[in-house]
């Protein structure tokens, strides 16, 4: 019997022997212009495995549906914070905390230093430090922006493209989900959006008119993410999980209240 680990290198050769020919022809025409945002944003940003694309084929490595990137927010307080011993004990406890929940994220870290120990955690501690500390957010509060798969608050946001020009189609290479306007960063106007191949789904083509309206997080979650990750669609059952209190009063994450379940299910 294939071990698992030899399926998933089968399965990225298979997946990038396919993407040798087009994934579409140039007979389906795009619709001119594209939406943009200039506002304040708040999102959970995702990258996608797209082996044409350099950051999306270092995820390509880990996944065949989807890496998180980072929370990232435009308020609170943008300040330069220096390495005293406020910095490390923060520094320190993020990386405690995120240890344990990364993979179950698919949050991994494409830095050399962080590969021995299985993609974790000095990317994702400076991740927390250049978006949530210098932002005045303690480790607690980024762990619980960053594990916060809910849809509340949560609408596109955020999209950045590549324009393919076999596919004459602008695939997706990153996407977040949040608060504020619709920002769309690179592509070529009056050309659809797809998705680039993910596992073994069908191609999703979207018109720019219409795509903040077809894309929103329950559908991300449910095409995309709950495919390789179940507990993130188990915990919208749990929702009210984030918001109880233990016995010490410390607010409670989803995805601590989730992923414990899931290891336990597992042989």
């Amino acid at each position: 019997m294939l071990s698992n680990h030899l399926v998933f290198i089968i399965l990225n050769v298979i997946t990038l022997i396919s993407l040798k020919a087009p994934l579409c022809d140039c007979s389906t025409g795009g619709i001119s212009g594209s939406g943009s945002g200039t506002r304040t944003r708040e999102s959970l940003d995702f990258l996608l495995p797209d082996p044409k694309d350099d950051q999306g084929l270092k995820c390509f490595q880990y996944s065949l549906y989807f890496c998180l990137m980072r929370y990232w927010t435009g308020t609170g307080r943008d300040r330069t914070v220096s390495r005293n011993s406020l910095v490390n004990y923060n520094s320190t406890k993020f990386s405690e905390m995120i240890a344990p929940y990364f993979r179950y994220m698919n949050w991994f870290s494409f830095q050399e230093e962080d590969k021995r120990n299985g993609g974790c955690c000095r990317y994702q501690t400076s991740v927390y430090i250049e978006h949530g500390l210098q932002r005045g957010m303690t480790a607690g509060e980024y762990f619980d922006k960053i594990t916060d798969f809910t849809d509340e608050g949560k609408s596109l946001v955020y999209i950045k493209l590549r324009y393919d020009s076999e596919c004459c189609h602008n695939v997706i290479t990153q996407i977040g989900f949040g608060k504020g306007s619709l920002k769309i960063v690179g592509g070529k106007k009056g050309k659809d959006y797809i998705f680039p191949p993910l596992g073994r789904e069908d191609l999703h083509v979207f018109s720019w008119k219409v795509v903040s309206r077809i894309i929103s997080f329950d559908w991300f979650k449910d095409q995309v993410i709950c495919k390789e990750r179940e507990w993130v669609c188990a915990a919208d059952g749990e929702k009210t999980a984030s918001s109880n209190e233990n016995r010490r009063g410390k607010r409670v994450s989803v995805i601590e209240t989730i992923i414990p379940v899931v290891r336990s299910k597992q042989p």
